[in-house]
């Protein structure tokens, strides 16, 4: 399971911000919002709760998204 760090640095290189690697129906239940400002909290839940984490998450040089299709994986590389 990723560490809060390895959050960080993942958001950090590619862009990202939490909600786009979050399963919105996990976050939901576990009252995370979109409008909450506190990421450090939100962060330390994910880590904490790797089943927060929509997957896979690919990586490809500083860009990266979660790839749910080939054709997402395609777009990105």
């Amino acid at each position: 399971a990723p560490t809060r760090s390895d959050l960080i640095q993942l958001l950090n290189r590619t862009g990202l911000k939490p909600w786009d690697i979050l399963r919105e129906k996990e976050a939901r239940d576990m009252g995370i919002r979109k409008d909450m400002r506190d990421l450090t909290q939100i962060l330390s839940m994910m880590a904490q709760n790797p089943k927060l984490l929509d997957h896979p998450i690919v990586i490809a040089g500083n860009n990266g998204m979660v790839c749910r299709s080939p054709d997402m994986l395609r777009e990105l590389v």
